[in-house]
C-alpha cells in the first residue's frame, strides 16, 4: 500500500487516502479496513465501514457507486448484496471483450412478496 500510494500521488497529489494506514512508517495497518477477499463477512464488514465512513463525510448512499469490475466473485457478491439491502446504493461493472467500455449499473433493492 506505500508504494502504491507514491505512486498515485505523483499523479493526483494530496489526493490519494488509504483508510487504515499507519501515522508513522512501519506500523501496522488498522485491520478493520482489510478483508480477505474470499470471505464474504469480511467483505461485507469492509464495505460498512466504507460507506459509514463516506456518509461520516456528507455522502449520502446515492451519491455512491460500487464498482465490480474484475476482482474475485466474492466481492461482486458483496457488492450485489449492500445493494440489495440499501435501495440508494448501487453498483456497476464495466464489460471487457467486445463490449469494452460498456457500463451496466444496478440499483435494486429486496421487497417482500405480496402474493
Amino acid at each position: 500500500m506505500d508504494l502504491a500510494r507514491a505512486f498515485f500521488e505523483q499523479w493526483f497529489p494530496g489526493t490519494i487516502v488509504i483508510h487504515g494506514s499507519p501515522d508513522r512508517a512501519g506500523d501496522a495497518y488498522d485491520s478493520r479496513w482489510q478483508a480477505n477477499f474470499e470471505n464474504l463477512h469480511d467483505l461485507g464488514n469492509l464495505l460498512n465501514n466504507i460507506l459509514n465512513k463516506h456518509r461520516k463525510s456528507g455522502y449520502q448512499d446515492r451519491d455512491i457507486i460500487i464498482d465490480c469490475t474484475g476482482g474475485y466473485k466474492v466481492t461482486n457478491i458483496a457488492a450485489a448484496l449492500d445493494a440489495l439491502r440499501l435501495e440508494e446504493l448501487m453498483f456497476q461493472y464495466v464489460a471487457t471483450g467486445e463490449h469494452a467500455g460498456k457500463i451496466t449499473g444496478f440499483n435494486v433493492a429486496t421487497e417482500t412478496y405480496q402474493g
